[in-house]
């Protein structure tokens, strides 16, 4: 009888810890909601006060800047005409200028494919 008792307890708590975990969980949901309904709302607002948008600086495209060594092909044909060996020389790429793949390179990787 006492060992009954001990698990209609248990199975009491257990059920009990449940409901609570399920409550707790639909409290955290209706307080995102809440959030995203705010952030969305402000959105609203601020579109209809703004006719046009502003479009943030990270948004825009950007053209990357960054220093590139020459290759041993281009310092051997270059060391004449540069003072310094290895000078280093500006390159900008666009996002319209990317280079492509080369088939030779990717030939050498992975052997077999043609």
């Amino acid at each position: 009888m006492a060992y009954e008792k001990a698990v209609k307890d248990q199975r009491m708590r257990v059920e009990v810890s449940q409901a609570k975990r399920e409550n707790d969980f639909y409290l955290q949901n209706v307080d995102k909601s809440k959030a995203l309904q705010a952030i969305e709302s402000r959105k609203r607002k601020r579109l209809e006060d703004d006719e046009e948008p502003e479009v943030p600086e990270s948004a825009k495209r950007k053209a990357w800047t960054f220093k590139q060594r020459p290759t041993a092909a281009a310092a051997a044909t270059a060391s004449a005409s540069t003072e310094r060996k290895g000078a280093r020389q500006r390159t900008t790429i666009t996002p319209e200028k990317k280079p492509g793949i080369q088939r030779s390179l990717l030939a050498k990787i992975l052997p077999g494919k043609s």
